[in-house]
């Protein structure tokens, strides 16, 4: 698989801030997604970000973005793609029952500054992290938001494996 090269838009994907996060921390990184989520009200706000590589938390800070971008995030519609500049940490580990296994080490970002690339419309014609059931006719209406539907992407990768090694077992 070839990897990843940076772009105007991000330097890492959110799937290198959590598979490499031991090797980033403490280093500046840009990143975009999509909003899943934001938590939180006041002075901070959590945002769970999602690319086609994975999901990170991001943290905002009035002191550290400004609370008139801390204000726009907080009141941004789910799905909205964002992007965000700041320094990978490592999260505090959830508390274990005695006797379990410690899950292993997250990471997230910090961020220092947010830009807005694209606010969604809400509602949303279909939910993408959501389990709702739509007809087919709004499914293929909305086909950039159903592509992003974790299961239905799922089923793009296995198609692609099952090519890709029908690819190679021919070529031998």
């Amino acid at each position: 698989m070839s990897t990843w090269v940076p772009t105007a838009y991000r330097t890492h994907t959110l799937g290198e801030i959590q598979n490499i996060g031991a090797d980033l921390i403490g280093q500046e990184v840009t990143v975009s997604g999509f909003m899943e989520a934001n938590r939180g009200k006041g002075a901070i706000c959590f945002v769970d970000l999602r690319d086609g590589t994975g999901i990170t938390q991001i943290f905002l800070k009035g002191d550290n973005v400004g609370d008139e971008a801390l204000d726009m995030v907080q009141r941004m519609t789910r799905e909205s793609t964002l992007q965000f500049t700041g320094t990978v940490s490592e999260k505090r580990p959830p508390k274990a029952k005695e006797g379990e296994p410690v899950p292993p080490p997250a990471y997230e970002v910090i961020a220092t500054s947010v830009n807005l690339i694209a606010r969604a419309v809400a509602p949303l014609p279909l939910g993408v992290t959501d389990t709702v059931h739509v007809a087919l006719d709004t499914r293929l209406d909305n086909r950039f938001l159903d592509l992003r539907r974790s299961h239905v992407n799922a089923m793009f990768h296995l198609r692609g494996k099952i090519l890709q090694y029908g690819r190679e077992a021919s070529d031998q």
